[in-house]
């Protein structure tokens, strides 16, 4: 379950997200890195947890991000859940940019993820 400071930091994302397609800039990374990425996710257990009975609220959330990454998929994602330390849908969260999760990550929860989370690499 999210807390209330996850979902603030996923609605700066999202607004962060829908403001760089307007003006035009990239906010998804390459095909290639996302992989590299997800299947880190895979292998991160018990952390990457595959949702049971997620609220309404989570399900049009998550739904939202999903269509901002237009499709996009990895061969992992069937795998991925829900990361229980950052709260992010791991099927979506591996295709942004690293500016977009500077802004749905914050210190306190960057701090909670393991050494080999990309995430923690990326934005240390």
């Amino acid at each position: 379950m999210r807390t209330i400071s996850q979902w603030w930091q996923g609605t700066k994302a999202f607004a962060m997200i829908r403001a760089r397609e307007a003006a035009g800039h990239e906010v998804l990374a390459s095909p290639e890195l996302a992989t590299q990425r997800a299947a880190i996710c895979v292998a991160c257990r018990p952390h990457n947890e595959l949702p049971t009975d997620p609220s309404w609220l989570e399900k049009w959330a998550n739904g939202q991000m999903r269509q901002r990454i237009d499709g996009a998929t990895t061969v992992h994602d069937d795998k991925l859940g829900i990361c229980q330390l950052c709260s992010c849908e791991l099927r979506t969260i591996v295709h942004f940019t690293p500016d977009i999760l500077q802004a749905s990550t914050s210190a306190k929860t960057l701090a909670k993820l393991p050494d080999h989370c990309w995430k923690r690499k990326e934005l240390a």
